[in-house]
C-alpha cells in the first residue's frame, strides 16, 4: 500500500468517516468540473494524499500545483 512518513493509510471507510467530508467534496467537484479525474481516482488520490485530515493542506497544495501545471499544458 502507499504510506506517508512512517504512517500506512487505514480503510477508506473509516477514513471517510474521520474526515472533513464537505471539504472533500467541495475538491471532488473542482475537480470533476476540470474533467481530469475520474471518481475512482478520485477516491485513490484522496486515500493516498490525505487519509488524516492533517494531510489536508498538503494535498490541496498538490492539487493546485498539479491544476496549474495542466492549464498551462492544455487550456
Amino acid at each position: 500500500g502507499i504510506t506517508i512518513g512512517d504512517s500506512k493509510p487505514i480503510d477508506y471507510k473509516t477514513w471517510w468517516k474521520n474526515t472533513d467530508r464537505k471539504l472533500w467534496v467541495n475538491i471532488s467537484e473542482i475537480m470533476r468540473n476540470y474533467g481530469i479525474l475520474s471518481d475512482d481516482f478520485i477516491g485513490l488520490f484522496f486515500l493516498s494524499f490525505a487519509h488524516t485530515d492533517e494531510h489536508i493542506e498538503e494535498t490541496l497544495k498538490i492539487f493546485e500545483e498539479t491544476l496549474e501545471r495542466y492549464k498551462n499544458k492544455w487550456l
